[in-house]
């Protein structure tokens, strides 16, 4: 699959799988507490009766890029018509970004910088390019902020990626009042580059091959920087019944989930596939497991799959069983390189104690 293609898979047929707009009946889950936490949770399947379920998803995409190249002759003058070329052109004739006439100045590690913004694909995602020079290093940068909001996601987190760049250390210690989501910091002395970033999202190199056949080095390379919890999943399936607690109804549980298909905006098919589970334990108010399962989603003759870990819990409520499933994406690749993006024992721990479980009967 070439990168154009890829694009265009990543962004429009893994778009939003939200359709409708439900009526969540029951008191099991609490939504508004849900989007007090994260304001991306969408109900996008339910069935409600004596027995039901209630899925729910949380999707948004970003990309954050630093780029740099050694400061010549020929770029040392930088304003916003440099910019704008430079946006326009700097992923060649495969982007075709449009102008949308938001541009600027602005301030990076005390040397002034410019910066614009686009949109690619209809509007789907939103471009801003940031630009500076370091006459110290004898580089130019480049910060590629990116959002799809086909994804529903926020214009806030664009803001947030100028917000980061503006606290970017590309010569010196650059002290700045940070935003209080920038709580991890990325550092490598090898090419002298530091930021502060959301503990959720993960840099590493982009080592494209066409730019960098012979890896990154001081004078010429790109970070990449992206989310470990892009996708977001909750599951609350509930039955009448007088059974015990017990393993067997967990298994049982995530037997008829496998089962169950959901079809969402643009005939877009979504099921859970494969459940591996890793463990499964009894506690004082259930039973809980952790694992992965596959989700698979299908438009037309395009099949995309992601491996997702869950935690799962079985309880009851009143005279119903309810089982909750609730899941994070495990990203292993991108755009055909390597790139372990699943989330850490930090964020998976916020996620699932302080997202989650608060807003449910499970105590």
């Amino acid at each position: 699959m070439s990168r154009k293609t890829a694009f265009l898979f990543l962004f429009l047929f893994l778009g939003p799988i939200i359709f409708g707009s439900f009526l969540v009946k029951t008191d099991s889950i609490d939504l508004n507490g849900l989007k007090r936490m994260d304001p991306g949770w969408e109900v996008y399947d339910e069935s409600q009766g004596t027995d039901g379920f209630i899925k729910l998803h949380s999707s948004k995409w970003l990309m954050y890029f630093l780029h740099w190249r050694p400061l010549t002759e020929k770029n040392k003058d930088i304003s916003l018509e440099y910019v704008r070329h430079h946006l326009l052109n700097f992923w060649g004739e495969n982007m075709d970004f449009e102008l949308t006439g938001q541009e600027g100045e602005i301030e990076i590690c005390g040397h002034k910088g410019f910066y614009t913004q686009g949109t690619i694909y209809n509007g789907a995602v939103r471009t801003r390019f940031i630009v500076w020079n370091c006459p110290e290093t004898s580089r130019q940068f480049t910060a590629d902020c990116n959002i799809n909001v086909r994804k529903g996601t926020r214009q806030e987190f664009l803001d947030l990626q100028e917000e980061i760049t503006a606290a970017v250390s590309c010569h010196q210690s650059h002290k700045k009042d940070l935003d209080e989501r920038l709580t991890s910091v990325y550092h490598s002395p090898e090419w002298s580059i530091s930021f502060f970033k959301p503990s959720n999202w993960k840099t590493k190199p982009f080592l494209y091959k066409e730019w960098y056949p012979d890896g990154i080095t001081k004078h010429r390379g790109s970070l990449w920087t992206l989310l470990t919890d892009s996708e977001k999943h909750i599951e609350l399936h509930w039955k009448q019944s007088e059974d015990k607690v017990s393993e067997t109804l967990f298994r049982q549980f995530l037997e008829e989930i496998t089962q169950s298909e959901s079809i969402s905006e643009g005939s877009v098919q979504s099921r859970i596939t494969e459940f591996r589970l890793n463990e499964i334990r009894k506690q004082q108010n259930g039973i809980r497991g952790e694992g992965t399962y596959t989700f698979r989603m299908t438009r037309e003759d395009q099949t995309s799959e992601q491996s997702y870990r869950f935690a799962g819990c079985l309880y009851r409520e009143n005279n119903k069983m309810v089982f909750l499933l609730a899941s994070l994406v495990q990203l292993k690749g991108f755009w055909g390189m390597e790139n372990d993006l699943s989330a850490s024992g930090k964020v998976w721990n916020l996620f699932i104690e302080e997202e989650v479980l608060p807003n449910t009967k499970w105590r």
